[in-house]
């Protein structure tokens, strides 16, 4: 864990002032503060991942890919152009979208993940929210989200969590066009 945030440490900056540029683009950075990872939450995410999975620590620790992170919110009517155009920036700035994984429509989760690796091959991780996407997952979402992945939960804590987190996201509207947000779209819209 230690390394692994010596190595973030190293390019937060850069990569920060890289991410502010995208807010030109009509979107705005939210959480700033939590842009790095907590040593305390990526030791316990390296231990429980190990333990899940049954591989070794150093092996989580290579496939950690959101030690550095960063959340955009964008408005619904501009949702997938704002992404779209976000994602292409990152790449004219020598960012590699390594994979896209578009949860619109999941039942316990809305928004855009992308997995991205910085020009000096650090793994980062960069979430596309609306307003109302963001609210759900940090605010009525959160609390049932570590309890259904707490491994210390009964079963029926589990249900239960789950439950209200998919109740609670189905308030949340879909933007139009997130189809787009791929990485098929992006190759298939003149990605280089």
């Amino acid at each position: 864990a230690t390394k692994i945030l010596d190595d973030v440490i190293d390019i937060e900056e850069e990569t920060t002032n890289i991410m502010r540029l995208l807010e030109y683009n009509g979107g705005r950075l939210a959480g700033l503060e939590n842009r790095i990872k907590s040593k305390d939450s990526l030791t316990r995410k390296i231990l429980t991942d190990s333990h899940i999975k049954g591989i070794s620590l150093e092996k989580v620790a290579q496939d950690i890919g959101d030690s550095l992170r960063y959340t955009m919110i964008i408005s619904e009517e501009n949702y997938a152009n704002v992404a779209e155009k976000s994602l292409r920036q990152l790449e004219e700035n020598g960012y590699i979208i390594n994979k896209i994984k578009n949860f619109w429509g999941d039942d316990i989760y809305q928004g855009v993940n992308v997995s991205i690796i910085t020009p000096d091959g650090l793994r980062m991780e960069l979430q596309f929210h609306t307003e109302d996407s963001f609210f759900t997952k940090e605010v009525l979402n959160h609390k049932y989200y570590e309890i259904a992945r707490s491994e210390r939960a009964t079963p029926e804590e589990i249900i239960e969590a789950t439950e209200r987190m998919i109740e609670n996201q189905s308030h949340v509207r879909v933007p139009p066009n997130v189809e787009i947000i791929s990485v098929e779209e992006l190759y298939k819209n003149g990605k280089n």
